[in-house]
């Protein structure tokens, strides 16, 4: 993987078309490689899946606390939040 590299034939056959070919390099470049071509001028891809990791996590808690705990009430032994099913199971076992 070279810095002339096209990748006009990826961007045709998943339908996209990337603005900076430089960080596309970047996301599909594994530490391993960059330690098997010395000569080779780009990062490898791990900050960029610590962001998007960190992107992920912060939307999936805003979607958990803004639907599941929304329908969720105290439990007051224990101070938990339970969904109304995990009330009625609790209800059901006592």
């Amino acid at each position: 993987m070279n810095d002339s590299r096209d990748f006009s034939s990826l961007e045709k056959k998943i339908g996209l078309t990337f603005s900076n070919p430089v960080l596309l390099k970047q996301a599909l470049t594994h530490r391993s490689y960059l330690n098997e071509h010395k000569d080779v001028s780009w990062d490898h891809n791990e900050r960029l899946e610590f962001l998007g990791d960190a992107v992920l996590e912060l939307i999936i808690t805003d979607y958990l606390f803004h639907h599941q705990l929304s329908s969720c009430k105290p439990f007051k032994r224990r101070g938990n939040y339970l969904s109304p099913h995990e009330r009625k199971s609790r209800k059901l076992l006592h």
